[in-house]
């Protein structure tokens, strides 16, 4: 599987990903409004991260093996349903993205995810599908819900996608 090691993150920063995140945080605490019933900065970065590291998993399994592809795009299908929040949040930004504050979330989203798909596409030129020998797992956890997102405390909760590991 796709682990992201120790030393991953503790790589200094790409510069324009740092810039993306100084922006996520900027626009986000200045422009967040509890009335409107939008999360704050962190929770909605932290739904970001959730959906971004959920659907490459999918992905990734889908492409590596063709056996389950139906199986995750219907599990995947059925995540988005289950975790609504996130889809109508994402949806909301996609709406709003002429305002600083979307297009700086909606920026960190597509990021992340060219990132997680990027260590993919590494691991996959270094010979190294380990991670689709372990799809059958990630489609189980994906069916059942173990992969939905949670609120308070979910990225520190073992197994959770938002750990240090993608699958």
């Amino acid at each position: 599987m796709l682990f992201v090691p120790y030393e991953r993150w503790t790589r200094p920063i790409n510069c324009a990903f740092f810039v993306l995140m100084m922006a996520v945080a900027f626009f986000g605490s200045t422009s967040w409004s509890k009335a409107a019933g939008e999360p704050d900065p962190g929770e909605l970065v932290s739904m970001l991260d959730h959906a971004a590291i959920v659907e490459t998993m999918a992905l990734a399994c889908e492409d590596s093996r063709p056996d389950l592809a139906a199986a995750f795009k219907e599990a995947q299908q059925r995540w988005w349903v289950r975790n609504a929040q996130i889809h109508q949040t994402v949806a909301s930004l996609e709406r709003e993205i002429g305002t600083p504050r979307a297009k700086a979330f909606l920026d960190y989203f597509n990021s992340l995810r060219r990132s997680l798909q990027q260590q993919i596409q590494d691991q996959r030129h270094a010979g190294d599908a380990e991670y689709a020998a372990r799809c059958d797992g990630v489609l189980e956890e994906l069916t059942r819900g173990r992969l939905d997102y949670r609120r308070s405390g979910a990225a520190s909760r073992p197994g959770n996608p938002t750990s240090s590991r993608i699958f």
